[in-house]
């Protein structure tokens, strides 16, 4: 059950503990973290954890009915997020102590890591990033090596940004990590998850960083932006900003004042269709075998908003594409 299978493409958890030793266990079966849990109230001792995650991004949403106490010890780094639904209590971390509350999120390195206390019955919610993950998107984003150095906790307002940004990834995740009808693993949606957070994150905690000019940029012309746009609408696979930034030749950035100046919209709409449009290439010349594979590999995991998508941008549901390409 180790994150570091990665012949599996996800794994889900969801159960109510009643010993702290179970707890324990099923953390160190999860990603091999040593943990020491502790309850106020033994005889009363009661743990819900719903865990989904998979090598690119986990997260844990944790109850608890009596309150009590989690000591780590995290031997690999990642970027953590967490934020609270109900309740009260401290993160700790080697530098800095936090309340938890549920106006405020939290952001902190695993390796800083020293634990939690929570005062009453609570439920958080928590996002794990692997580092070396979040460190390549920033740099790229960024257009430089430039390391973001998270050395103490940060607290960011819910309603904020990244707030709002939390709650559409830990529905989305949700939703990748879901059994019910209607909804697909989607590598690509964990992708496009993963790189707006680690951006965001890092705008967050440096913004004069990611506010300072990149070194060496390339000015952009309208024909950098026609070649941006032929790339998306020709795409044989999902592509990200970085991706196109990359294949035109200059930074993200740079592609972004292009595309405001030139077609007077950001990337992200015509990067939106042009995965629509992928799909639904793909759905009129038969290769993939049903729609649901179509919508997970252009980063879609629930197919029923797929269709909705699909029909604003095509005109017709995907459903009736394959029927008339059938006849």
């Amino acid at each position: 059950m180790s994150l570091d299978d990665r012949d599996r493409p996800s794994v889900r958890i969801n159960r109510v503990f009643r010993s702290a030793a179970q707890v324990e266990d099923v953390f160190y079966q999860i990603n091999g973290t040593e943990v020491k849990i502790s309850g106020n109230n033994k005889n009363e001792f009661l743990y819900n954890l719903n865990y989904r995650g998979d090598h690119d991004l986990a997260m844990f949403e944790a109850e608890t009915r009596c309150g009590g106490t989690g000591l780590y010890s995290f031997t690999d780094e990642r970027i953590g997020i967490t934020v609270a639904n109900r309740g009260r209590g401290r993160l700790m971390t080697e530098r800095d102590d936090f309340d938890i509350c549920k106006n405020y999120g939290l952001i902190f390195q695993t390796t800083h890591l020293r634990g939690y206390d929570i005062s009453e019955m609570a439920r958080t919610v928590t996002v794990l990033i692997p580092r070396a993950d979040f460190d390549e998107l920033v740099h790229r984003h960024l257009e430089r090596e430039c390391p973001v150095t998270l050395s103490s906790l940060y607290q960011f307002p819910l309603d904020s940004r990244l707030g709002h940004l939390f709650g559409m990834v830990s529905f989305l995740l949700v939703e990748n990590h879901s059994s019910e009808p209607g909804c697909v693993y989607s590598a690509t949606s964990i992708k496009l998850i993963k790189e707006a957070l680690s951006v965001t994150i890092a705008e967050f905690t440096q913004s004069e960083l990611a506010e300072a000019p990149a070194a060496n940029t390339i000015s952009v012309s309208e024909a950098h932006v026609r070649r941006a746009v032929d790339i998306i609408k020709t795409q044989t696979s999902p592509l990200t900003i970085h991706d196109v930034a990359e294949a035109v030749g200059i930074g993200v950035r740079a592609l972004q004042s292009g595309f405001r100046t030139y077609l007077g919209m950001p990337p992200h709409f015509l990067l939106r269709q042009g995965r629509i449009d992928g799909a639904r290439r793909d759905l009129e010349s038969g290769t993939s075998p049903t729609i649901a594979a179509v919508a997970r590999k252009w980063g879609f995991s629930n197919v029923g908003r797929f269709a909705g998508e699909y029909f604003k941008v095509v005109g017709e549901y995907p459903s009736d594409t394959v029927r008339r390409c059938q006849k």
